[in-house]
């Protein structure tokens, strides 16, 4: 069987592609997208299942989708695993579709899937319409999927059904009263048709038992299983927090301070189960609740499965990411540390995801830093002298929290040095290219220094303002990429423009650089140097104008002559891997540099025409593009020059080359520099 899988969330996809790889024999075809969805089927000579898990507000292309590939596939079998009230689209299914709510049984969907299709009917009943005026009772009519669930109002010894909340595979969960005791309690019931199968009733008690044993206090308690005539059920805590899912539907919104509160307990919690090896479903919004404290509390939904089924760290930090970003108050969106720290969660930043626990904290610990770091100490006094005036200082006493930050930032912030008017000239000519080639090239003009930190916050200030931001866009940017800021960039600028430091995880050890406005800005992809240079009237440079601008006309090996000379460049000699007995080296010595720093630290990288840096601090992209040389017809980016990690002879010559990874790679070895045809504005120097 074939089988073309939709689902965004990369764990949910991985879990659905090993039930149905791991069952039958076949091919499963993944994506995250319909979009790659519908490129993907073009090479299919058959299909036999689509397997869709669409977010809400996804659920119309979805069904588009289908409907495209059953003029195809005529015979073709449709399962929705829906996250949200499905009841809108049920006319629009038919026997060939399945239905399962998430978190969805796998077992249950491949059984479904082997059913012959003459059988096949509504696999699950549809939750409460939401809005009825009494949604207490739920009439379910028997199909030949199974039976109803129990009637609301029965009694099972000391639980009284109060509420049905949703179907779930094997299982139906309720809400209940302990009468004894007269507390609320979540019940999760095999389901009637399930009474009977030895098998089932096992699987369901090993997950009544897998969730008994959690034993932390922000996750949801097992209290006790039943197994009388009428029902085999056990009950758990029912949190009486804000579930995510519903405040999402009510738009309630966290503030930044709320949201990384949320951010630190949910990650502990995760933490802590995936250090104990607790095999625990994806976590979505309705597994998360929000208390009254401020922390999260998670539903129990440890599974019984082996620790093959465990998620990896990095895929719950998705979809830890992806429950908290909808919640952002507009504050929280505007002043972009916390997106930054999501987007990285996530994975679809510009900058080096976060994928382990220990990163993650680790993040939001300088966040919270940072944060510490604006108003502490601030006394009426200091932010007299901060600002030059007592007058202003008393402005603090009636809380002009805007005036703190002022006065504090101008205390303490770097100054741009570098600026627009530094631009170098080329003359048309000829000039020694590569390995004694002669190529000639017309005039162009080049920036003296690479993009500073300073220079591209002023870009990003002005696309926020701009409505016709998406016109530097190039047009074959992905549609992952939404914006062009580097990830963690708000708190990132924030660092440079106070001069304070900033952590970096080097293999075991972390190191602290402090930054500054006039750094490179580095953490920027071929997209966001491409926009950069469109909106200055510019273009990023080819590798015949970036070798010319840095070799002259002679074509010397370095900017400074045809000798290396490890003084002359923020290169790789003050870091560990260097010395005589790393490969390649020769003669390298420390430079005063472990990572990059200011453009113009370095007078000696220098070229003929005076264009500097361009032998190391970071290396540049350029406009040029060739195949990889891994993956045949894939084209990438190339970039050109050496960076603070460059430790060889042959990778400190200005004719080396470095193929990219991939358009959208983004690393602390990469800045670029913009060029003109014609005379920019403001006048060059």
């Amino acid at each position: 069987m074939t089988f073309l899988l939709f689902d965004e969330d990369a764990s949910g996809r991985t879990m659905l592609a090993r039930a149905l790889g791991g069952h039958f024999q076949g091919l499963v075809v993944p994506a995250p997208t319909l979009e790659e969805c519908a490129l993907l089927v073009e090479s299919l000579s058959e299909l036999d299942a689509f397997v869709a898990a669409p977010s809400p507000g996804y659920e119309e292309g979805a069904f588009a989708l289908r409907d495209q590939l059953r003029e195809r596939f005529p015979s073709l079998r449709t399962v929705f695993l829906a996250s949200s009230d499905f009841s809108p689209f049920r006319l629009r299914m038919s026997a060939s579709d399945g239905l399962f709510y998430q978190p969805a049984d796998l077992q249950a969907i491949v059984n479904w899937l082997e059913q012959p299709l003459i059988s096949q009917a509504m696999p699950l009943p549809l939750p409460p319409v939401v809005g009825e005026a009494e949604p207490v009772t739920v009439s379910v009519e028997p199909d030949e999927e199974g039976l109803p669930p129990m009637p609301v109002g029965t009694l099972l010894g000391d639980h009284e059904l109060l509420q049905f909340v949703s179907r779930g595979g094997t299982s139906d969960r309720f809400v209940a009263l302990q009468r004894s005791i007269d507390r609320r309690v979540g019940l999760r019931m095999l389901r009637p048709d399930f009474q009977d199968l030895l098998e089932t009733r096992e699987s369901f008690l090993a997950q009544a038992r897998a969730q008994a044993v959690i034993k932390h206090p922000r996750v949801a308690s097992v209290f006790e299983a039943h197994d009388t005539d009428q029902a085999l059920f056990y009950t758990q805590e029912l949190i009486e927090g804000a579930g995510f899912d519903e405040l999402a539907a009510t738009g309630r919104k966290l503030s930044e301070e709320a949201a990384l509160q949320a951010i630190e307990s949910a990650a502990e919690t995760l933490q802590s189960l995936h250090q104990q090896g607790v095999t625990m479903l994806p976590v979505w919004p309705e597994h998360l609740f929000l208390m009254a404290d401020g922390t999260v509390k998670l539903a129990n939904t440890a599974q019984a499965e082996g620790p093959e089924f465990q998620l990896s760290e990095e895929e719950q930090i998705q979809n830890l990411a992806k429950c908290i970003h909808p919640l952002l108050s507009n504050e929280a969106l505007i002043n972009e540390t916390l997106p930054g720290l999501l987007y990285d969660m996530a994975g679809t930043g510009a900058g080096t995801p976060v994928t382990t626990w220990d990163g993650l904290f680790k993040e939001t610990r300088y966040i919270r830093d940072q944060w510490k770091e604006l108003t502490a100490g601030v006394t009426p006094k200091k932010l007299a002298i901060y600002v030059g005036g007592i007058a202003l200082a008393a402005l603090l006493l009636v809380g002009i929290g805007v005036v703190i930050y002022s006065g504090v930032l101008a205390a303490t912030r770097s100054k741009s040095r570098i600026t627009p008017a530094m631009v170098i000239r080329i003359p048309a000519g000829k000039f020694i290219y590569q390995n004694g080639e002669t190529a000639e090239l017309p005039e162009f003009y080049i920036d003296q220094h690479e993009v500073t930190i300073g220079q591209y916050a002023e870009f990003l200030a002005a696309m926020a303002k701009d409505p016709n931001a998406k016109s530097h866009d190039h047009p074959e940017q992905p549609a992952y990429k939404k914006d062009h800021r580097p990830a963690s960039w708000d708190a990132y600028l924030r660092a440079a423009s106070m001069g304070r430091t900033w952590p970096i995880q080097d293999g075991e050890k972390e190191h602290n650089i402090k930054l500054d406005l006039n750094m490179p800005v580095v953490r920027v992809d071929w997209w966001d140097a491409f926009a950069y240079a469109h909106w200055r009237g510019g273009r990023l440079p080819t590798e015949q104008e970036w070798e010319k601008a840095a070799r002259g006309r002679q074509g010397n090996l370095y900017p400074w002559g045809n000798e290396a000379d490890w003084t002359q460049v923020n290169a790789g000699g003050d870091h560990p891997e260097s010395g005589s007995a790393a490969a390649g080296v020769n003669d390298i010595k420390p430079d005063g540099t472990m990572y990059w720093c200011e453009v113009d630290t370095f007078p000696g990288d220098s070229s003929p025409y005076n264009v500097k840096g361009m032998a190391g601090n970071v290396s540049e992209w350029t406009s040029s593009w060739e195949s990889h040389p891994n993956k045949p017809g894939v084209q990438v980016p190339v970039r050109r020059g050496g960076s603070f990690l460059t430790r060889s002879v042959e990778e400190l010559k200005l004719t080396s080359r470095r193929i990219s990874a991939e358009s959208g790679e983004t690393s602390l070895l990469a800045g670029f520099r913009v060029v003109w045809d014609k005379p920019p504005v403001p006048p060059t120097r």
